[in-house]
């Protein structure tokens, strides 16, 4: 017997405004509630097929609520003011730091 669960996230409101970036509407996860209760005439294969597709769909799901809801920008996209410069700089830092670090170990 499975228990099937629907997950349905509605846009949220929020001081008037309406943000629909965490809009997720997930299809059925089907949890194998039989798992709770062990049987002895239960299919050793049956049961890893399903506790498999239990996981692939769990997994589905938070794939798809990453996709739809975390932005996708470049490494840099946050950092606009950071330059050559700065590269060198933070360069020349790591590398004093590991000798400092070397002196204590």
């Amino acid at each position: 017997m499975f228990l099937i669960i629907e997950i349905n996230l509605q846009p949220i409101v929020c001081v008037g405004i309406r943000l629909t970036l965490l809009r997720i509407s997930v299809c059925h996860i089907k949890v194998p509630w039989y798992l709770l209760y062990p049987d002895s005439s239960t299919d050793k294969s049956e049961i890893m097929n399903d506790i498999n597709s239990f996981y692939e769909s769990i997994v589905s799901v938070l794939l798809s609520a990453a996709e739809s809801s975390v932005p996708k920008r470049k490494s840099n996209y946050y950092k606009f003011w950071w330059d050559i410069q700065l590269d060198l700089l933070k360069k020349e830092s790591i590398e004093k730091h590991k000798v400092w670090s070397s002196l204590f170990s």
